[in-house]
């Protein structure tokens, strides 16, 4: 068997680097336990949250926590000098980690909400309009049903509204339309226009 290598010089220079920086890392995340245990860790406290959505941006920021946290738990655990990041620095990521993952759930909601309102104006804008036997609470005048069928969902969505003062409850199914507008509920939108 021969020595020689074949490829690029400068690959086995970078794994020769890499072999030095695995060993580093595992002493952190792994040393005296099994080599792998930080993925199998992690990976058995994720499975216990099967509802987790690995595409959240948020999701991936905890995850990326919990990572330095685990290694932390491990340092700690062991009582070992860490070779790559001490206690404080992880914690430290931990904690930036945490920050940057209310930033995204924030803008995440933000994202929800204005998706939900552009649904609404866009469903909004191809109502077909039918009468309603009823008389508006806030002017006692006649009151217009709107019918909209959302593609989105695949189901029909109804509201109530008055067809004078523009009073009208959120969209709902027929029958909770209905009743919320009989039964002065919180459904209601208060005095906008549609």
């Amino acid at each position: 068997m021969t020595d020689e290598k074949h490829g690029h010089p400068k690959f086995y220079e970078i794994i020769e680097d890499l072999k030095d920086l695995h060993s580093r890392k595992n002493h952190d995340y792994a040393a005296g336990g099994d080599p792998l245990g930080n993925f199998k860790r992690r990976s058995d406290l994720y499975s216990r949250y099967p509802g987790l959505d690995l595409k959240e941006p948020a999701v991936v920021a905890l995850i990326d926590a919990m990572k330095q946290l685990d290694a932390a738990f491990w340092l700690l655990s062991n009582k070992h000098e860490s070779k790559v990041e001490g206690i404080a620095e992880r914690l430290k990521d931990v904690a930036v980690y945490s920050v940057l993952a209310m930033i995204l759930l924030e803008e995440q909601k933000k994202d929800e909400n204005q998706a939900e309102t552009e649904e609404q104006i866009y469903l909004l804008k191809s109502v077909d309009k039918f009468h309603y036997q009823g008389v508006c609470k806030a002017c006692s005048t006649g009151l217009s049903y709107a019918h909209f069928h959302s593609a989105a969902e695949g189901k029909e969505l109804w509201f109530v509204q008055c067809s004078h003062c523009g009073l009208r409850t959120h969209l709902a199914t027929k029958e909770e339309a209905e009743r919320s507008w009989r039964e002065d509920d919180a459904l209601w939108h208060g005095d906008s226009k549609a």
